[in-house]
């Protein structure tokens, strides 16, 4: 959930800064978007792999 927040929020700062003409920070926070976006997916993928591989060992996954 964090990762999407920060995702959106780097989003959100590089529409800002488009609009107010800066479109170096414009082009800066869209690779930081891309980053963010890539890092939430890789903490995804391993918490459904850690998850699934808890479920074949039969430990009960921690949810919070």
């Amino acid at each position: 959930m964090a990762g999407c927040i920060i995702t959106a929020g780097i989003l959100f700062t590089g529409f800002r800064q488009f609009r107010l003409g800066n479109k170096e920070a414009s082009q800066v926070c869209m690779r930081a978007r891309v980053v963010a976006q890539g890092v939430t997916l890789a903490f995804v993928m391993t918490s459904l792999y850690i998850q699934d591989k808890q479920k074949k060992l039969g430990i009960q996954p921690f949810m919070l």
